[in-house]
């Protein structure tokens, strides 16, 4: 039995969501990209989440994907997916915006969403405390203990106005 479209694009979701790389550079000249049908569902998708309507999407729409995807070839499912994902969660985008003009950019949401400037948004990672600044404190605790002082953290008590 022949799958129909659908069916591809659910195998391909399942594939690209258990890390399996789908690529459309082995399909036969004339036949459809299979990585076509599970971008264009997730474009639906997300567009119809952004907005609450269903994706403006024609004949030129389609032509313009698939010239993407020809483009990139080498380009596995997953990231294609990454990049319509990357760019509904960019900031400053119009999510209503037809997908026919902004398909070709694409590759831009590669990394990462894109911040109000456009360049990738920076994932923030909490810098650990410096290794010196937990022995000062232990330090200085234990000369407080020893001084009758009282404990840091009281503002004006310990000397830290304006802090």
């Amino acid at each position: 039995m022949f799958k129909g479209a659908g069916e591809i694009a659910q195998d391909v979701l399942q594939k690209a969501e258990n890390g399996e790389q789908v690529t459309g550079n082995r399909r036969q000249a004339g036949s459809p990209d299979p990585r076509h049908v599970t971008v264009r569902k997730v474009i639906a998708e997300s567009y119809a989440a952004a907005n609450g309507l269903t994706v403006p999407w024609t004949g030129h729409t389609a032509k313009v994907l698939a010239d993407l995807l020809d483009n990139l070839r080498a380009w596995p499912a997953d990231v294609l997916v990454r990049c319509v994902r990357n760019r509904f969660r960019s900031d400053g985008i119009n999510p209503s915006e037809e997908p026919v003009r902004w398909i070709p950019k694409l590759p831009n949401y590669a990394h990462a969403p894109l911040d109000e400037y456009g360049s990738p948004k920076r994932i923030e990672k909490p810098h650990p405390p410096h290794p010196c600044l937990a022995e000062w404190r232990r330090l200085d605790a234990e000369r407080r203990k020893r001084l009758g002082l009282p404990e840091a953290g009281g503002g004006e008590a310990d000397g830290q106005v304006g802090r």
